[in-house]
């Protein structure tokens, strides 16, 4: 399949900025593919042998210099073709030094096909080309910025052609640095996820490109047209995985600079200040614009996000969420009507052992009287001993048939008290 066929798809940004989904990745380390990588250039005396310059690029002091002139071209490519089969991670970084004015120089990031002709024509790379293309210039509408493109090759691509048809890009202030900037491309075939991140920051991520296997040819190339900028490669370095680095969630948007438009109001003087961008400057109509950006933005969230995923997530915990919530209620419910039976059950028993000791102390009291009342009649009436015996008899047999009924009732307040804990278990 063309890649061009696949670009129609990418029909528009997909900017970072939104979380992205944590991958299962290999060690980067075990997967660093060393034949394609250049990764100390600075502890070179050399450029390594499978590599190979082109056009004015040289090799000084560990690092490669595409443009080391004014008005020159360079370009370094790999002498093998490279076996495209699932994820891959490519990191580089890059320095351009010498010019701070908008110039039609560039540097780019090439990933064709075998049967890409070998012309020079952009950026001292293929006008006609199948495959990938990742340029960082400042002669399109956002000034510095990076751009990525697709193309299957069927016509070459002119430099005004390659800034109309981009599937993604980013505002990226590289121009006369001494700091280098580094770029990581990396593509996750499961996900059809492409994205590219400048210094850890998601420049710009799609999911509407596909790369199909096969052997592609990887070179970086760059012209200053006919400015003193200087274009230097400092590291290269290719993963046959995606990288932890790949895949950190985008939890930082990459930060862009901001235009300020000044407008003097010819009646009464007054100056108005409004912040736009350069889109908004090239557009005939706000309002297209203002929707463009809407949907830009909501594409990009969407992307990243995976929404569908995590409504499938949402929903199962809604689910478990309902299930717990009618366990908790059953289980209150229970409870409260062991504790509302406990309560009637224990009332009872105590209002009964209550009426019992009452009628045990009227009884007592009762026997007291009689008592009181048997001494005052023999007191009155002289009456003989027999009367003080059959008192004392009386109160033989009353006290222990007192105590054996308090025992009762105090074993009997007991069962109850157990038969109540028996029914709760």
């Amino acid at each position: 399949m063309k890649l061009a066929k696949i670009a129609k798809l990418a029909a528009c940004f997909a900017v970072g900025g939104a979380a992205a989904h944590s991958l299962g990745t290999e060690d980067g380390a075990a997967a660093h593919n060393k034949e394609f990588s250049m990764p100390e250039l600075v502890r070179q005396t050399k450029l390594p042998s499978q590599w190979l310059l082109k056009g004015d690029a040289t090799f000084e002091e560990g690092r490669i210099v595409l443009t080391p002139r004014e008005k020159t071209k360079g370009g370094v490519w790999h002498k093998k073709s490279y076996e495209l089969q699932g994820d891959f991670t490519v990191e580089w970084a890059l320095r351009a030094r010498g010019h701070t004015e908008k110039s039609a120089g560039g540097v780019a990031f090439w990933l064709v096909t075998e049967d890409t002709a070998a012309d020079t024509g952009l950026y001292f790379g293929p006008a006609r080309f199948d495959g990938l293309q990742i340029l960082v210039d400042s002669d399109g509408p956002l000034h510095e910025a990076l751009t990525a493109r697709l193309s299957d090759g069927s016509k070459p691509l002119t430099r005004e052609e390659a800034h109309k048809n981009t599937f993604g890009s980013c505002i990226v202030p590289y121009k006369d640095s001494d700091v280098p900037t580094m770029v990581r491309l990396s593509y996750d075939s499961t996900r059809k996820l492409l994205k590219v991140q400048i210094d850890h920051n998601v420049c710009l991520q799609t999911q509407k490109v596909q790369l199909p296997s096969g052997k592609y040819q990887i070179g970086v190339t760059a012209d200053n047209a006919v400015t003193p900028e200087v274009f230097e490669l400092l590291k290269f370095d290719l993963y046959n995985v995606l990288t932890a680095e790949a895949t950190m969630p985008n939890a930082v948007a990459m930060p862009q600079p901001k235009l300020v438009l000044a407008s003097v109001n010819q009646e009464t003087g007054e100056k108005q200040v409004k912040e736009t961008n350069p889109l908004e400057r090239m557009a005939s109509s706000f309002t297209n614009v203002d929707i463009y950006k809407k949907l830009d933005g909501l594409e990009g969230k969407l992307l990243a996000n995976d929404v569908g995923e995590l409504f499938g997530h949402v929903k199962k915990l809604q689910e478990l969420q309902r299930a717990n919530t009618q366990k908790l209620d059953m289980l209150l419910e229970n409870i409260q009507r062991l504790t509302r039976k406990s309560g009637e059950t224990g009332g009872d028993n105590f209002e009964q052992f209550y009426q019992f000791d009452s009628k045990l102390e009227q009884l007592l009291k009762e026997q007291q009287q009689f008592k009181e009342a048997a001494k005052q009649q023999a007191s009155m009436h002289q009456a003989g001993p027999h009367v003080d015996d059959i008192v004392q008899k009386l109160l033989i047999w009353m006290i222990p048939l007192g105590l054996i009924m308090l025992v009762m009732a105090y074993y009997t307040f007991q069962i109850r008290q157990d038969i109540v804990k028996a029914k709760l278990l």
